[in-house]
């Protein structure tokens, strides 16, 4: 089983690559100009849509939910809840966020959520042109999740969502994860 993790990590690290290269995603929402962010550096990927990241500024390291999405559970304290698809999602954005990697992280309204996780849309680049939570729904690894008021993106999130879904990208192809999403 840990071979079949590490051959699917690099797999997938593979694919991002190429996707990244290759893929060019309609942007233009996600290019902000006078945009406040804050750099950090990601110290581990916690599972699909939770990171670990250490501010620049403050050298310290808190907890980043990523804004409006929701990848399955892998490291849930209810090991009932873990699935499949939340190791492959989370094996996904850690391939795409690899420690040592630096990213841009923008609010939204709220700060930081009732686990006082920090809230934010990260992003690859300082442009603001490359989102991380836009590629996750892009390429069927999470669904969304709209808890107001941080909804600045929603109303697209929800269409790359349904995109995803519609061309069985990523943990879409798969029936039991289309079924589980409907419960």
């Amino acid at each position: 089983m840990k071979a079949l993790k590490s051959i699917l990590s690099v797999i997938i690290g593979i694919i991002i690559i190429i996707g990244a290269l290759t893929q060019s995603f309609d942007n233009e929402p996600y290019q902000q100009s006078n945009v406040h962010y804050e750099i950090a550096e990601i110290v581990r990927v916690k599972d699909g849509d939770t990171l670990l990241c250490k501010f620049l500024e403050t050298g310290e390291n808190d907890t980043v939910r990523l804004i409006g999405i929701n990848t399955p559970e892998s490291v849930h304290e209810d090991e009932e809840k873990n699935t499949i698809y939340g190791d492959m999602a989370s094996e996904y954005t850690k391939a795409m966020l690899p420690k040592g990697t630096i990213v841009y992280l923008v609010s939204d309204v709220e700060d930081v959520d009732q686990y006082d996780r920090k809230l934010r849309y990260v992003y690859l680049d300082k442009s603001l042109e490359t989102m991380v939570n836009a590629i996750l729904l892009k390429e069927g690894y999470c669904t969304t999740m709209r808890i107001e008021p941080n909804v600045a993106f929603a109303d697209e999130f929800y269409q790359f969502m349904e995109e995803a879904k519609e061309q069985e990208r990523g943990l879409w192809q798969y029936e039991e994860f289309r079924s589980l999403q409907y419960k």
